[in-house]
């Protein structure tokens, strides 16, 4: 993951509201397996995030990210 979404989703996790609004429009303009869950956490429409996530995720720790 690179060092800007790692920082970005650390400031979602700390409750950033900034961060909330960037994530949810990466999400939307296509996104990581890790962007799109991260937007799922705080979207009402997570059902969808969530697939697209599992639709993207390549790697082992993409498909463990999506289903934790």
């Amino acid at each position: 993951m690179p060092d800007d979404i790692h920082l970005l989703i650390r400031r979602l996790i700390a409750g950033d509201a900034e961060a909330r609004s960037r994530i949810q429009t990466l999400a939307g303009s296509g996104g990581s397996p890790t962007v799109l869950v991260a937007a799922a956490l705080v979207s009402r429409d997570s059902d969808q995030l969530l697939a697209r996530a599992a639709a993207t995720a390549t790697t082992t720790r993409d498909r463990q990210l999506v289903a934790v």
